[in-house]
């Protein structure tokens, strides 16, 4: 009991050194494209970091998280089964919930891409402002009232490049903001899926691959932030955006704390389908995608996968 004790003792004081790393890593991250705005940065090499980390995570949701959530969740598995058949083999419990998760994830990113796409059409065409006789005060608007005076074309011509420019701006300020709330929520989801581990040796190795992660994400959205936001919106994104994993960490350690046996099977495969989704959407497809060599993200994205599976030889 006291080893045990000690155990997880020594695990919380992990929990609680990651949350203030993350926070670190993800505001210095974030920081950096304000010093770095003139120097040019290898974007392959970003792209190999995201396929190694997405290798690190997916073998951490397959290897590891999904067999000890069905492990804990094995009586409850044998018991949903006796409800329709007399077979003694237990329900696929844990992964029916990871893929559940995978599926909630998908949808909330289905709602933010849907936000960005109403409000860059709104940026675009305008939007009504009347009270009763609602009107329309966009370009297609100006056009139209100025269209029938000839004498004013030159002003015309001036006020659609403005408006041209304004639309833009506008364009650039909703799609950083939707990179916003996108990243933020991811980072609660991970650190809540922190949070809920039990085990020191998995909880290191996808610190470290959420480490490396969060420092890339910081870096992408202060670049974005930086060519659309005013200062002050920037600093406030920032630190809201490091917050959000150890918030969530601190989330997931109290549930932890309170649930026993099936609860953190329920926990721990809710877990691995929060980093299935981190692991394949968000980082390895786009690292293929979009990467000039993808053989060699391949390659590094295997070699995370591998040396996070070994690790079950020894955990």
């Amino acid at each position: 009991f006291f080893v045990r004790f000690r155990s997880m003792g020594n695990l919380e004081l992990l929990k609680g050194a990651a949350a203030v790393s993350l926070l670190i890593v993800a505001i210095l991250g974030g920081f950096l494209p304000l010093h770095l705005h003139h120097a040019r940065v290898n974007q392959e090499t970003l792209r190999r970091c995201n396929a190694m980390a997405g290798g690190v995570l997916l073998a951490a949701a397959l290897v590891h998280l999904l067999p000890d959530a069905q492990e804990a969740l094995h009586g409850a598995s044998v018991r949903l089964k006796e409800l329709f058949t007399a077979s003694d083999e237990p329900f696929p419990t844990a992964s029916t919930l990871a893929g559940i998760m995978f599926l909630v994830l998908m949808m909330i990113e289905a709602q933010v891409q849907n936000m960005s796409v109403s409000s860059l059409e709104e940026a675009d065409h305008g939007h009504y402002c009347g009270a009763d006789h609602g009107h329309f005060c966009g370009v297609d608007a100006m056009k139209d009232a100025l269209s029938n005076l000839k004498a004013t074309r030159p002003l015309l011509k001036d006020v659609e490049a403005e408006q041209t420019v304004a639309s833009r701006a506008s364009k650039r300020i909703v799609s950083a903001r939707v990179l916003v709330l996108a990243l933020a929520i991811h980072s609660l989801l991970e650190g809540i899926s922190i949070g809920v581990l039990n085990r020191t040796t998995t909880f290191v190795s996808i610190f470290l691959a959420v480490g490396a992660h969060k420092g890339l994400a910081g870096f992408a959205m202060g670049t974005k932030l930086m060519q659309s936001t005013e200062r002050r919106e920037f600093w406030l994104s920032i630190v809201m955006f490091g917050l959000c994993t150890p918030v969530g960490i601190l989330l997931g350690s109290s549930v932890l704390g309170t649930v026993t046996g099936t609860g953190v099977g329920c926990c721990l495969a809710l877990a691995a389908g929060t980093f299935l989704y981190i692991a394949i959407p968000e980082l390895l497809l786009p690292a293929i995608q979009s990467s000039r060599d993808w053989r060699m993200v391949m390659i590094f994205s295997s070699a995370g996968f591998l040396a996070m599976s070994f690790l079950a030889i020894w955990c």
